[in-house]
């Protein structure tokens, strides 16, 4: 996961400058990364360019997010993940190997249990991030958050055999998004102790979804 954070983080810390030297320590974790888990690749990919998307219609051009410093961080590790691809699916035994190597998603309740209660924050935090900006999270922050969010719920039931595994890290923006949901939305609608109540609510409702992820 702090792999997969790196190259967002070189990211949005400076966006929409971003140095050669963030751009080549993030070259360097997404090739490490490619290395133990490629398939969090497309993952990465994917949750980029929702976001992306987002900033461009609110403004943003889409010559920022294609400079060279960015390009070389989603393109250094192409190299690697080919090469292990080649070796996994192009060897036989390795292949054979592959075919039960699979990572399918459980059925739709199971991620409701343990996503479902603060999803339905990170949905509220979102909104709240979206429609003011700047005021609970910083903007590209934010709005990256929100992203994966949508992107990260796309992949679990899109790509087969590795539709689990894409789920690696999709925590983090639904605990961000949760907590700017429970200050944005829960909290001005309740008093201390009732918003206290809620906190030990939601965090109950937590450990029971994680009992049931396991």
């Amino acid at each position: 996961t702090a792999l997969f954070l790196a190259a967002p983080l070189a990211i949005l810390w400076t966006f929409p400058a971003v140095s050669w030297r963030q751009s080549i320590g993030a070259s360097a974790c997404t090739m490490a990364l490619a290395a133990i888990q490629p398939f969090l690749l497309v993952s990465q990919g994917l949750v980029f360019a929702c976001w992306a998307v987002v900033m461009m219609r609110l403004g943003h051009s889409w010559r920022q997010f294609l400079r060279p410093a960015i390009a070389l961080i989603f393109l250094a590790p192409l190299p690697v993940a080919l090469y292990l691809g080649l070796q996994l699916y192009g060897d036989p035994v390795l292949s054979q190997w592959m075919v039960q190597n699979t990572s399918f998603s459980p059925p739709p309740w199971v991620y409701l249990s343990g996503y479902g209660p603060p999803a339905v924050l990170a949905i509220m935090g979102g909104l709240a991030v979206l429609r003011a900006p700047g005021r609970w999270l910083t903007v590209p922050g934010g709005r990256f958050a929100a992203a994966w969010l949508v992107a990260g719920a796309a992949l679990l039931y899109t790509l087969g055999p590795w539709e689990r595994r894409l789920s690696e890290g999709y925590h983090l923006p639904i605990a961000l998004l949760a907590a700017t949901g429970l200050h944005a939305v829960i909290r001005p609608r309740f008093s201390e102790a009732g918003f206290r109540w809620t906190l030990a609510t939601v965090a109950g409702m937590g450990v029971l979804g994680n009992l049931w992820m396991a």
